[in-house]
Order: structure tokens, then C-alpha cells, then sequence
């Protein structure tokens, strides 16, 4: 079974569930997951040198909020 074919069938399975406790569950479990593959990224990340100052993270911060307003 391919990727597409895996998240259909998992989002076919979702819809089942009717329980409130259910779907808090599984939107937890859901949550848990995301944040492990980030910080698994962030690790290797570091890991491999690919990491920002302080100063060029707050520039580059700056500037996105400069170009969103300009491009509204």
C-alpha cells in the first residue's frame, strides 16, 4: 500500500470513531508524533551545523513581519 492510499485508509478509519474521548485521544496521540519528528529535526539540525544567531533568527524575523504587511 502506498503512502496516499495508507493516509486514506487512516483518515477512512477516523471517521469511524464517535466517542469525544476517542477523537481527544487520537488528536493527543497525533499531537505527541508531530512533536517528536520536530524535534527529531531540530537534533539533527544541530547535529549537522545547520543552525542560526540569535541576531540573524530576530533579522530574518523582522523581516518576513515587513514583507506579510506589504503583501496584504
Amino acid at each position: 500500500m502506498n503512502i496516499e492510499a495508507k493516509k486514506l485508509s487512516l483518515i477512512e478509519r477516523f471517521m469511524q470513531f464517535r466517542e469525544p474521548s476517542s477523537l481527544q485521544k487520537l488528536e493527543m496521540a497525533i499531537t505527541q508524533i508531530e512533536l517528536e519528528d520536530r524535534m527529531a529535526a531540530s537534533e539533527a539540525d544541530i547535529a549537522n551545523g545547520r543552525i542560526s544567531s540569535y541576531d540573524t533568527f530576530n533579522k530574518d524575523v523582522k523581516e518576513w513581519i515587513r514583507h506579510k504587511k506589504t503583501t496584504k
